[in-house]
């Protein structure tokens, strides 16, 4: 802080020497003894306005996975040269509005990876025909905390030749449509990840997520239509039902 600063006031004494007109000196001049005012000093202080950072947040990565690779790191998928991927809905348990959301879910990974599905008809036995590649349906049988399984056939490529999908019967439509569409992403090739903002997050959380969300979508685009054509001799379902090698087995409980 800068101090105010006042001058006091001068007292002159008055002068009583007699002098010849020209010896004396010149009367003093007179002294201002007003008080100086001097203008208080202007301080600007330059506040920076309060700064808001978001908040931080750890994003857990990966944002996708998949759910097999070989020893190459080339992760297991679909031949997109190949025919499209035929499939069966199971229809031994269901509601025809629970059959109807497969048909729906079948639609989004489609659109999501470009792989081309095809239904073949509805089993009412459950055991996929000759030369179908997938089976999706319900089941009655889940104990109460799981929702969901499968599995997928992976033959050398990697290249999946036939998978399946099996979500409980008689869950909410919000939450039968998250699983629905976990599933099949399994059935493409993607597997868990820590991120609860996916689909692919291991468990389901409400508000359930009723699309695919970014990490999903890039996932599913790396083991899409877009990516080359698998050659390597390996041989679909519905390609032959004899194959020249035993497929490795992977299987999923959700």
């Amino acid at each position: 802080m800068i101090g105010r600063k006042y001058l006091g006031l001068l007292a002159v004494p008055a002068l009583l020497v007699q002098c010849q007109p020209t010896a004396c000196a010149p009367p003093p001049t007179p002294v201002d003894t007003t008080p100086a005012t001097i203008a208080p000093a202007v301080t600007t202080t330059s506040v920076a306005p309060p700064t808001t950072s978001a908040p931080t947040t750890t994003v857990p990565a990966p944002a996708y996975s998949f759910l097999f690779t070989d020893a190459a790191g080339r992760p297991a998928r679909w031949d997109p040269c190949a025919a499209p991927i035929t499939y069966e809905i199971d229809g031994r348990f269901g509601t025809s509005e629970e059959l109807a959301a497969i048909s729906a879910a079948i639609d989004a990974v489609s659109r999501a990876s470009g792989h081309v599905f095809e239904l073949v008809g509805v089993s009412a036995t459950g055991v996929p025909a000759r030369g179908t590649d997938a089976m999706v349906g319900y089941t009655e049988s889940f104990t109460a905390a799981q929702i969901g399984e499968g599995r997928i056939e992976v033959e050398p490529g990697p290249q999946i030749v036939a998978g399946q999908a099996t979500v409980k019967a008689g869950l909410a439509p919000d939450l039968r449509r998250l699983t629905l569409i976990h599933e099949l992403a399994h059935v493409v090739g993607l597997g868990h990840v820590p991120d609860p903002r996916q689909v692919m997050f291991a468990s389901a959380r409400s508000p359930y997520l009723s699309e695919y969300a970014p990490g999903d979508l890039v996932g599913l685009g790396l083991v899409g239509a877009a990516q080359p054509c698998i050659v390597t001799g390996a041989l679909r379902a519905s390609d032959t039902a004899d194959s020249a090698t035993s497929p490795r087995t992977i299987t999923w409980v959700d």
